[in-house]
């Protein structure tokens, strides 16, 4: 007779398997992953032998990496308008020690697609890069472009943009033609350009200015006071209610893309008138627009309008080109900068001609030499500007009838 207690009993199932799994594997790997971690990012000479970018030569130092890292800075660096520059190093919270060097440029257009070329080619080079902006203030501000191996920072790229003051030019009365097309694409610093509705030319040339990096605004027909003028397709005039004001705003807005903001085209009429202009920045807020008065009467309204209305809104300057020659348009950009220097921020307006806009580029490097950034109207509504009633009191003075 078999001896029923010597047969095996099949073991249930999982019973060994969770008898292996009682030794505690996962805490293990977890300390054994933070032992690895530990020691490979507490030594950036081992980073720098255990990450090696391709570009780099032997032997992998430090000293070849940030060789590398200088040699990539100072070709890219070649366009911009340098003012000074200081090298030194940086102690870390782990006592390790960062490589810095500073740079202290001229604003213009340049620095952002410095900053940008840099990153692009240590990135092709096998480095992690990290871009901060440490402050961005109206004097200026600091971008650091910190450079890492194997975790570890081994270089930073400190830029130091001093901005004296802020000039943004408006180019009025676009889609008239396009013969001033190339010169406007010429131009290397930002413009704003003002794009007259229903013109044969407005939206094709809106369309090529946007593709060019060029902001766009709406330059809004408005009734003159001066009855020899021939009133644009969409202008807006005193007689009309404030519903016919929204629904000529939509009708105008849709026939030019990419629109940020508001100019008035003409308007010495228009502009003068309280119940006008409240009912136009009322609905340019609702919208989320942003207004500049071309100041073509002493006498706006905008100013008292936007106030009641709770809209921010900025005024012309300087006009440039009055006059088209370009001794004049160069005297004119002169003044402006005179102004940007006094106030820390002016609007220059000027008009689509091509004297015009190749003044403004042949003056570029003067308003860069005197640190003055150039920069599109939006750009001056994100900062916090004085009150509109100090810039109407300086506004007024300049106006000119049209």
């Amino acid at each position: 007779m078999t001896n029923r207690s010597a047969i095996p009993r099949p073991t249930p199932p999982g019973r060994h398997s969770r008898r292996r799994n009682r030794f505690p594997i996962l805490p293990f790997l977890s300390f054994s992953l933070l032992l690895f971690f530990a020691h490979f990012f507490s030594t950036p000479q081992l980073c720098a032998q255990s990450l090696r970018p391709a570009a780099v030569e032997p032997p992998y130092t430090i000293e070849s990496y940030i060789t590398l890292i200088n040699r990539i800075v100072d070709t890219n660096g070649a366009a911009l308008r340098i003012a000074g520059s200081a090298t030194g190093s940086e102690r870390l919270a782990n006592d390790g020690v960062c490589y810095v060097r500073a740079l202290r440029v001229r604003p213009s257009r340049s620095v952002d697609a410095f900053l940008s070329a840099v990153r692009s080619d240590l990135f092709q080079s096998g480095f992690l890069t990290v871009e901060r902006c440490v402050y961005d203030a109206p004097a200026g501000r600091r971008i650091d472009v910190t450079t890492f191996i194997g975790g570890a920072p081994v270089h930073i790229l400190r830029v130091y943009e001093r901005i004296a003051a802020r000039v943004a030019f408006v180019i009025d009365d676009v889609g008239y033609s396009e013969q001033a097309l190339p010169d406007a694409i010429g131009v290397a610093c930002p413009v704003t350009f003002a794009v007259l509705p229903h013109l044969a030319f407005s939206q094709k040339t809106a369309e090529t200015l946007d593709r060019h990096g060029f902001e766009i605004m709406l330059h809004l027909p408005m009734e003159s006071s001066r009855r020899s003028v021939r009133p644009e397709k969409g202008t807006i005039t005193s007689r009309m209610s404030d519903g016919e004001i929204s629904e000529r705003l939509d009708d105008n807005l849709a026939a030019v893309p990419y629109v940020k903001g508001v100019n008035n085209h003409m308007g010495s009429l228009a502009t003068k008138d309280e119940r006008v202009m409240e009912a136009v920045l009322r609905d340019l807020k609702r919208r989320g627009f942003f207004y500049v008065d071309s100041v073509t009467v002493g006498k706006s309204a905008a100013w008292s309008a936007a106030e009641r209305v709770g809209l921010q809104i900025k005024g012309r300057d300087v006009f440039l080109d009055n006059k088209h020659k370009p001794a004049y348009i160069r005297s004119q950009l002169g003044q402006l900068k005179a102004v940007a220097l006094e106030r820390k921020e002016a609007i220059g307006i000027g008009h689509f001609f091509s004297v015009t806009l190749q003044a403004i580029e042949e003056m570029r490097p003067a308003f860069e030499d005197a640190d003055i950034k150039i920069v599109f109207v939006s750009e001056l509504f994100k900062r916090a500007g004085e009150s509109n009633r100090m810039e109407k009191d300086e506004h007024t003075a300049m106006a000119n009838d049209q």
